[in-house]
């Protein structure tokens, strides 16, 4: 693998966004011999579960106004379902299209945070204090074992999961991951969709 020529691609998970096209690309990339890593969203088919079990989907607002998930211990359980469901269709979407993909769910989840303690958010006009979510900030990135898998010619799809040594599995901004992967990694670019 030459790393320089490394492309890391996010494609999100929201409401209308199929992952198809995306994934013919980085299939056609891998089949020249250019890495790829693939990271993907989750959101939407994590609302659908949320709906399915009578619940409804829930986000923050921080007084800067950006939007995400709010997490609780249930919100959690779902979000990694969805995550999960969302990597195993993509990593077969990938090898319908001939290319060696590899799901990193699980024990096998390569970014690492730490559990944000604490969240302001915005809540009928006033902001307060939130300290049940369970979304993280990435602080590193399995960097070998994602270049083993590029090594060996495939592509490594990555959830927006990271794993803490302390809380397990938490919900991570997708965007952010690839960029911190992108980073970690050395890649020539960085692709968002």
């Amino acid at each position: 693998m030459q790393e320089n020529s490394l492309t890391v691609v996010k494609v999100g998970g929201g409401a209308g966004i199929d992952p198809s096209g995306v994934c013919t690309d980085v299939a056609a990339w891998a089949t020249r011999g250019r890495p790829v890593v693939l990271i993907h969203g989750a959101s939407h088919r994590a609302n659908i579960l949320t709906e399915a079990r009578g619940l409804e989907p829930r986000f923050l607002t921080s007084p800067s106004g950006h939007s995400s998930r709010y997490t609780d211990s249930q919100a959690r359980e779902i979000f990694v379902q969805a995550a999960q469901e969302a990597n195993k269709e993509i990593v077969a979407l990938l090898r319908g299209l001939g290319t060696v993909a590899v799901g990193l769910t699980g024990d096998r989840v390569p970014l690492r945070a730490v559990r944000k303690q604490a969240l302001r958010a915005v809540v009928d006009g006033r902001t307060v204090v939130v300290r049940d979510d369970y979304s993280g900030k990435i602080t590193g990135i399995d960097k070998g074992s994602l270049r083993s898998i590029l090594a060996a010619g495939q592509v490594p799809v990555i959830p927006p999961l990271a794993r803490s040594t302390s809380d397990g599995l938490l919900n991570v901004d997708g965007d952010r991951a690839a960029a911190s992967v992108a980073a970690a990694l050395g890649a020539e670019s960085l692709l968002i969709f």
